[in-house]
């Protein structure tokens, strides 16, 4: 089996170039002797006197050093709200054109059985019917909703497409949301980052795959090209093209359940 190589200081997420030699001009040349450094002394140095941030997340950089020499995730707790989500527990990722205010894709993915849903409309009408539909889903199941960076984008969306059509906004605050990448993966404050996984950034594909995610080849590689496939699709509606953002989107909850299932089982020692 070949040997793993040794991680590099810009392997690290929120480290790039410039930060990584500021490290090193601490003295800090590994990734290794950042998981072993005396933080308080570090901070210290001179090449900190003007501080951007960095040290502030110094803390976290380090749990994910340890991960990273590792190679495996570094767990301190259990977070035991993953255990408690009410049923049913919907993985929720929406697909947009932000500057239009335009929901045209809603997927759904029940986590108990697996099964998959998608809402589709290219129609200003549609749309809004879309969005009354899900508003009556939430107030009829009480679901539990499971997101991806839900916090800054699906629900942003969500409550810009409500005052557009006058729907009121009150439940988006009321339902249960889990936003798994801000809760869970990466809370942005040591006091309440309970894992620490050795991926180089938060998006959901790249933590996707280190719980064994495997993507298929698609058309549609990422949210910008859904967007511009979407604008071709208005100006020329094709079933082909539907079909390629339904795949796409659906490949997106997929990831949610997997990160979900993972990190519950990571974190189930320590309950």
């Amino acid at each position: 089996m070949p040997e793993r190589p040794e991680p590099q200081l810009t392997d690290l997420p929120m480290v790039k170039e410039g930060r990584a030699a500021k490290l090193r001009q601490a003295g800090i040349d590994t990734v290794e002797k950042l998981w072993k450094a005396d933080l308080d002394a570090l901070a210290k140095h001179p090449v900190f006197a003007v501080d951007d941030g960095f040290l502030k997340q110094l803390h976290l950089l380090q749990g994910y050093a340890e991960a990273h020499v590792k190679g495996e995730a570094v767990v301190h707790a259990a977070d035991d709200r993953l255990w408690d989500l009410k049923e049913p527990i919907l993985h929720l990722d929406l697909e947009f054109d932000g500057p239009a205010i335009e929901i045209f894709l809603y997927g759904y993915l029940d986590h108990k059985s697996g099964r998959i849903e998608q809402w589709f409309d290219a129609s200003k009408a549609g749309q809004e019917s879309l969005l009354r539909r899900l508003h009556k889903r939430v107030k009829d199941e009480d679901p539990t909703l499971v997101t991806w960076g839900g916090d800054s984008s699906d629900i942003v969306q969500l409550r810009r497409a409500c005052e557009r059509y006058g729907v009121e906004t009150k439940w988006l605050k009321t339902a249960r949301w889990l936003d798994l990448q801000k809760d869970v993966v990466f809370t942005g404050s040591p006091e309440t980052q309970r894992i620490y996984l050795p991926v180089k950034n938060f998006s959901s594909d790249t933590v996707a795959k280190f719980f064994g995610y495997q993507k298929p080849r698609l058309k549609v590689k990422d949210g910008y090209a859904a967007l511009k496939i979407y604008q071709a699709y208005k100006r020329a509606p094709r079933e082909v093209t539907k079909e390629d953002l339904c795949l796409y989107n659906a490949e997106d909850i997929k990831h949610t359940k997997l990160i979900l299932d993972g990190v519950r089982k990571l974190m189930e020692p320590y309950r």
